[in-house]
């Protein structure tokens, strides 16, 4: 409920939309208060003694304006509603309210159609008499004003426009009030930028970006599994420039976006950053990059080598250049694993191919030891039956190793683009 306002008198004479009348509180409060101004009666009697709108500045410069329902700091960006006025305004007649009723009475008013009114804090008070409110504000500007800054559970702060004079006092007494809201912003905010992914664990991915807004009410975190199908993950507020990413799967490349927003709009997005989360215990280490020697992905990325699921890589072969007699079509592709040691290491591979076989063999160095021996992975056979191959590597190894397909039919002549299609790709530490 809203607080009560004390009445003085039962009849008063006021000034009223340019003519002189005499008439009861209640008949007063009946033609003058709206709907519109969210304001009671009695407040609304206050302000048509006035001669100007509810909460609209008494003076408009270059440091305050008339806007959004009040009177605003241009400073600030704070709103400024309605007052409590000083008794001579109108005779017999002030408005006050003890701390609780304060609170209620910015919180319930609609003042201007808006509804997102509060009582101010003491900071907030002071800023905007040290920013020249006093003779632009629509208030009493003789008498304390209530502060939402309380000092223990039974006192509350109290700021005078008269000298800026803070005190504190029982929230039981009667007090002045005027509240604020913040302004609309009129503009998007700035994009944030430099965002970082950093993987600190299997399961934990730890973003940082830099805030380039001043006016942002939060900002909105996407993230994708394969940096083009996007969903949002969460967002945090104004002036966050860090989040952890928690609960994520071991070995998994995740992307990530982040974007400011206000009620005026949302930024553009920053620059997209990407991290993989390491092994876990016993998990499988997955792709975490790919690169191509002779031929092309037609379809996919190592991404869609992570899950056994059907859903395919497609890499096809190139013709190499030349005397047309001697052409012959070439395929060599390559990914990236961080393998971490253990008492054992399980390489499997499961893929298919239609045309042509194709040799799979893993490396330490992406040099010459694809031929060494226990290095050759298994064959995949052309006949368009989806095959597993299976290798223990040895327990020792760690750190990045890179797994290779090539093509096994390399005659001139031969310039059949055949194509693997690699389903998944996992070397799994025990």
């Amino acid at each position: 409920m809203r607080p009560t306002f004390a009445r003085v008198s039962a009849a008063i004479s006021i000034t009223l939309l340019g003519s002189s009348a005499s008439a009861s509180l209640g008949s007063i409060a009946s033609a003058v208060a709206s709907p519109a101004s969210g304001l009671p009666p009695a407040l609304a009697i206050v302000m048509a003694g006035l001669g100007v709108p509810p909460g609209a500045c008494l003076v408009e410069d270059g440091d305050f304006a008339t806007a959004e329902g009040g009177c605003k700091d241009l400073a600030t960006g704070l709103v400024w509603g309605q007052g409590s006025t000083a008794p001579d305004a109108v005779p017999g007649f002030i408005t006050i309210a003890t701390w609780d009723e304060a609170v209620m009475f910015c919180e319930d008013s609609t003042q201007g159609n808006h509804g997102d009114w509060f009582l101010p804090n003491v900071d907030e008070l002071a800023e905007v008499m040290a920013n020249g409110g006093v003779g632009h504000l629509n208030v009493w500007d003789s008498v304390r004003h209530w502060t939402s800054t309380t000092r223990g559970s039974q006192r509350a702060w109290m700021i005078s426009f008269a000298g800026s004079v803070e005190s504190v006092q029982l929230k039981s007494s009667l007090v002045s009030v005027v509240c604020a809201r913040v302004a609309a912003p009129a503009s998007p905010p700035a994009a944030p930028t430099g965002l970082s992914a950093t993987a600190t664990s299997s399961g934990q991915i730890d973003l940082t970006w830099t805030d380039n807004a001043t006016d942002e009410a939060g900002f909105q975190i996407d993230r994708s599994l394969n940096g083009i199908d996007w969903g949002p993950l969460t967002t945090v507020s104004a002036n966050t420039t860090s989040y952890p990413d928690t609960g994520l799967a071991a070995s998994t490349t995740f992307w990530y976006r982040v974007k400011a927003y206000n009620s005026a709009a949302d930024s553009v997005y920053s620059n997209t950053a990407s991290a993989m989360t390491s092994p876990g215990a016993g998990g499988p280490a997955l792709a975490n990059g790919e690169f191509t020697i002779d031929g092309e992905v037609t379809i996919g990325s190592y991404l869609d080598t992570h899950f056994d699921d059907g859903v395919f890589e497609t890499v096809r072969e190139e013709l190499t250049h030349g005397n047309p007699a001697n052409r012959t079509s070439l395929l060599e592709h390559k990914w990236t694993f961080n393998v971490q040691d253990g008492t054992g290491i399980t390489l499997q591979a499961r893929a298919i191919s239609y045309e042509e076989d194709f040799d799979f063999a893993w490396s330490l160095t992406d040099g010459n030891d694809y031929e060494d021996a226990g290095h050759f992975i298994g064959t995949i056979l052309s006949g368009g039956d989806e095959q597993t191959l299976d290798l223990v590597l040895p327990a020792a190894i760690s750190g990045t190793v890179y797994v290779r397909v090539i093509d096994t039919d390399r005659t001139p002549g031969n310039t059949n683009l055949d194509r693997v299609f690699i389903d998944f790709i996992s070397i799994t530490t025990d």
